[in-house]
């Protein structure tokens, strides 16, 4: 649970400023999650779960991150900065077993 709760991945997030409105007009809310990536999959490559996964595009791939960094940035507050440094020793150090 700690690694997902909160996160894209396992909760919506969408835009409050329209959100009603859209309802009222039948269409999907603005959102913030992963639920771009999920339709990608199963509209525009069809895919349902089974087998290989499909390549996914770069614009698709630019978008997601996107929108996780938009997500990112609204509910902190905090402008995003990548880093850069390899994944591993990063995530090592962060959990003080570096």
């Amino acid at each position: 649970m700690i690694d997902e709760i909160h996160t894209p991945d396992s909760s919506r997030y969408w835009y409050a400023d329209d959100y009603e409105s859209r309802l009222l007009r039948g269409e999907e809310p603005r959102s913030l999650d992963k639920e771009y990536v999920r339709r990608w999959l199963a509209n525009d490559a069809r895919w349902s779960g089974d087998g290989p996964p499909p390549v996914m595009p770069d614009d698709v791939r630019v978008e997601a991150a996107r929108r996780y960094i938009a997500a990112y940035e609204l509910v902190t507050g905090v402008t995003f900065t990548p880093d850069p440094r390899d994944p591993i020793p990063r995530i090592a150090a962060a959990l003080g077993a570096a």
